[in-house]
């Protein structure tokens, strides 16, 4: 009998050991994986959320440069195309469109597509100079250039440029 409870414990021990063994060989290392991913997780988390109070701040920002009235916006339009004329920029349209109320902001945002033709340097001066207008706020919202072999080394760009404006009363 003795041997027979010898045998149980030794039976037991195996099992505990071996459960110990598969505990160290593969869970520790996984436990570990975890613990370091939960650690960039929070890391990522916390710079998310900063990211997230930028975007907020941006999209409040307080313009320090002049606000165009809607009748400045025409005299604004010839700034922008005499700058244009300077870098050598060929427009074929200047189109405004409806103004668009900017949350949270006491001004509006008055979207102006263009479409031109130009070599690239000069289309980057171009824009380069609209952040230097004195007249108003211009931010480039999006732009795409195109190349057509015919008329190389030109480029063709198509730009939504944004016009800040007072609110109306």
């Amino acid at each position: 009998m003795d041997i027979k409870r010898n045998h149980q414990l030794i039976i037991i021990l195996a099992i505990f050991g071996g459960v110990v063994l598969f505990f160290f060989v593969f869970i520790g290392p996984l436990w570990g994986r975890i613990r370091s991913s939960n650690h960039e997780l929070r890391l990522v988390e916390e710079r998310l959320a900063v990211s997230r109070e930028d975007v907020e701040s941006a999209r409040k920002l307080q313009f320090n440069g002049p606000l165009l009235s809607r009748d400045e916006i025409s005299r604004v339009m010839d700034e922008i195309t005499k700058t244009g004329k300077a870098f050598n920029i060929n427009f074929f349209s200047i189109s405004p469109r409806d103004p668009e109320d900017i949350k949270d902001s006491a001004s509006q945002r008055l979207p102006v597509f263009i479409e031109s033709e130009s070599e690239y340097k000069d289309f980057g001066l171009f824009l380069g100079a609209l952040a230097d207008l004195k007249e108003s706020i211009v931010t480039v919202r999006n732009f795409k250039m195109t190349r057509d072999e015919a008329i190389l080394p030109l480029i063709r760009s198509k730009l939504v440029i944004d016009l800040y404006l007072k609110r109306r009363p």
